[in-house]
Protein backbone atom coordinates (compact mmCIF):
# COMPACT_ATOMS: atom_id res chain seq x y z
CA UNK A 1 0.00 0.00 0.00
CA UNK A 2 1.23 3.54 -0.72
CA UNK A 3 0.91 5.49 2.30
CA UNK A 4 3.07 9.04 3.27
CA UNK A 5 4.88 8.42 5.91
CA UNK A 6 2.34 5.08 7.26
CA UNK A 7 -0.42 7.03 8.00
CA UNK A 8 -3.65 5.48 9.31
CA UNK A 9 -5.28 3.44 6.93
CA UNK A 10 -8.99 3.73 7.20
CA UNK A 11 -11.65 2.14 4.66
CA UNK A 12 -14.99 2.33 4.44
CA UNK A 13 -17.27 -0.39 2.35
CA UNK A 14 -20.43 0.36 1.59
CA UNK A 15 -23.08 0.73 -1.37
CA UNK A 16 -25.42 3.89 0.11
CA UNK A 17 -24.73 7.26 -0.17
CA UNK A 18 -24.10 7.41 3.77
CA UNK A 19 -20.98 5.45 3.54
CA UNK A 20 -19.66 7.95 0.46
CA UNK A 21 -20.22 10.43 2.59
CA UNK A 22 -18.62 9.20 5.24
CA UNK A 23 -15.80 8.73 3.41
CA UNK A 24 -15.54 12.18 2.22
CA UNK A 25 -15.69 13.80 5.53
CA UNK A 26 -13.16 11.24 6.78
CA UNK A 27 -10.93 12.19 4.31
CA UNK A 28 -11.61 16.02 4.54
CA UNK A 29 -10.86 16.02 8.15
CA UNK A 30 -7.95 13.47 8.47
CA UNK A 31 -6.80 13.17 4.62
CA UNK A 32 -5.46 16.57 3.97
CA UNK A 33 -3.21 16.59 6.85
CA UNK A 34 -1.85 13.63 6.72
CA UNK A 35 -3.13 12.06 9.54
CA UNK A 36 -4.79 9.45 7.81
CA UNK A 37 -5.19 7.88 4.21
CA UNK A 38 -9.17 7.03 3.52
CA UNK A 39 -10.12 4.46 0.83
CA UNK A 40 -13.82 4.36 -0.14
CA UNK A 41 -14.56 0.56 -1.90
CA UNK A 42 -18.12 0.44 -3.87
CA UNK A 43 -19.03 -3.05 -5.81
CA UNK A 44 -20.71 -1.03 -8.60
CA UNK A 45 -20.09 1.23 -11.13
CA UNK A 46 -23.22 2.92 -11.53
CA UNK A 47 -25.12 3.52 -8.14
CA UNK A 48 -28.45 4.96 -7.45
CA UNK A 49 -26.45 8.14 -5.98
CA UNK A 50 -24.12 8.55 -8.76
CA UNK A 51 -26.07 11.93 -10.00
CA UNK A 52 -25.06 13.44 -7.34
CA UNK A 53 -21.56 12.57 -7.00
CA UNK A 54 -20.43 16.18 -7.01
CA UNK A 55 -22.93 17.09 -4.76
CA UNK A 56 -21.15 14.61 -2.48
CA UNK A 57 -17.56 15.11 -2.98
CA UNK A 58 -17.91 18.83 -2.80
CA UNK A 59 -19.10 18.35 0.33
CA UNK A 60 -22.41 20.15 0.01
CA UNK A 61 -24.97 16.94 -0.28
CA UNK A 62 -28.24 17.70 0.96
CA UNK A 63 -30.80 14.53 0.51
CA UNK A 64 -33.71 17.22 1.15
CA UNK A 65 -32.68 19.96 -0.86
CA UNK A 66 -33.68 20.30 -5.00
CA UNK A 67 -31.11 21.46 -6.37
CA UNK A 68 -27.02 21.80 -4.55
CA UNK A 69 -24.75 24.32 -5.13
CA UNK A 70 -21.51 22.26 -6.67
CA UNK A 71 -18.43 24.08 -4.86
CA UNK A 72 -15.76 22.04 -4.38
CA UNK A 73 -13.57 19.56 -6.66
CA UNK A 74 -13.20 15.72 -5.22
CA UNK A 75 -10.02 16.33 -4.30
CA UNK A 76 -10.41 18.88 -1.43
CA UNK A 77 -11.73 15.13 0.68
CA UNK A 78 -8.68 13.58 -0.15
CA UNK A 79 -10.02 10.28 -0.50
CA UNK A 80 -9.59 7.14 -3.08
CA UNK A 81 -12.04 5.22 -4.56
CA UNK A 82 -11.26 1.55 -5.24
CA UNK A 83 -13.89 -0.54 -7.37
CA UNK A 84 -14.56 -4.35 -6.27
CA UNK A 85 -16.48 -6.81 -4.41
CA UNK A 86 -14.99 -7.54 -1.02
CA UNK A 87 -14.03 -11.29 -1.79
CA UNK A 88 -12.45 -12.00 2.13
CA UNK A 89 -11.62 -10.21 5.57
CA UNK A 90 -9.02 -11.29 7.44
CA UNK A 91 -8.64 -10.03 10.62
CA UNK A 92 -5.37 -11.17 11.75
CA UNK A 93 -3.73 -9.59 8.67
CA UNK A 94 -5.64 -6.50 8.63
CA UNK A 95 -6.61 -7.01 4.99
CA UNK A 96 -9.30 -7.21 2.52
CA UNK A 97 -9.47 -8.87 -0.42
CA UNK A 98 -11.41 -7.31 -3.31
CA UNK A 99 -12.51 -10.08 -6.36
CA UNK A 100 -11.73 -8.77 -10.14
CA UNK A 101 -13.72 -6.31 -11.87
CA UNK A 102 -15.28 -7.87 -15.20
CA UNK A 103 -17.14 -6.56 -18.09
CA UNK A 104 -20.70 -7.97 -19.50
CA UNK A 105 -18.92 -10.32 -21.10
CA UNK A 106 -16.77 -11.35 -18.41
CA UNK A 107 -13.68 -9.87 -19.41
CA UNK A 108 -11.15 -8.63 -16.89
CA UNK A 109 -10.95 -5.02 -16.38
CA UNK A 110 -9.21 -4.85 -13.08
CA UNK A 111 -7.26 -7.69 -11.16
CA UNK A 112 -8.34 -8.93 -8.18
CA UNK A 113 -6.15 -7.14 -5.34
CA UNK A 114 -5.66 -7.31 -1.80
CA UNK A 115 -5.82 -3.95 0.23
CA UNK A 116 -4.69 -3.76 3.65
CA UNK A 117 -5.91 -1.37 6.79
CA UNK A 118 -5.78 0.04 9.88
CA UNK A 119 -9.39 0.72 10.61
CA UNK A 120 -12.56 -0.89 8.37
CA UNK A 121 -15.85 0.41 8.47
CA UNK A 122 -18.87 -1.89 7.01
CA UNK A 123 -21.89 -0.63 6.20
CA UNK A 124 -24.36 -2.95 7.50
CA UNK A 125 -27.63 -0.88 6.80
CA UNK A 126 -28.68 2.62 6.15
CA UNK A 127 -27.16 4.99 8.61
CA UNK A 128 -25.37 1.68 11.00
CA UNK A 129 -21.65 0.81 10.62
CA UNK A 130 -19.50 -1.80 12.46
CA UNK A 131 -15.83 -0.64 13.19
CA UNK A 132 -13.59 -3.39 12.67
CA UNK A 133 -10.10 -2.52 14.10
Amino acid sequence: MNRPNEAHHIVVIGRRADSFVLAARLGHKLGRNGEALVTFVDRSMSTRWSPFLYEVEGGVFNEGAGKTARTRPKTMHHFQLRLGRIDAIDRVKKEITLAEVADDRGRELIPARRLDYDTLILESSQNLFEVVR
